[in-house]
């Protein structure tokens, strides 16, 4: 799922959550704790993929964010065609989080 959002007066990102898998493959580039910005590597993708057996085998159901800034609002097309289709909208993203989560017993 993704969604556009004016984050600030005249500023805009795209902000996507779903699966991990799915959001990872979206991903160009990765937060990096100390609040930079790096590539996304095929090693970072081989450290998430077992983050996520992990939290499979302890019963979590895992969900990621990402994000990219705009150049400006996709409708008013100001730095050239927008591309307003979901792909255009959700690739390149930055991966943020994967969070896992247990749902409560429903006895």
């Amino acid at each position: 799922m993704a969604t556009v959002d004016e984050t600030f007066p005249g500023q805009f990102a795209v902000h996507v959550k779903g699966a991990p898998e799915a959001v990872l493959d979206l991903g160009t580039s990765l937060a990096t704790p100390d609040g930079a910005t790096r590539k996304l590597t095929a090693a970072d993708r081989d450290q998430v993929a077992t983050l996520l057996d992990e939290f499979a085998r302890a019963g979590l159901r895992v969900l990621s964010v990402a994000d990219r800034k705009l150049p400006a609002l996709p409708a008013t097309g100001t730095h050239g065609p927008a591309d307003l289709t979901r792909p255009g909208l959700e690739t390149g993203v930055q991966c943020r989080d994967c969070q896992g989560s247990r749902n409560p017993d429903r006895s």
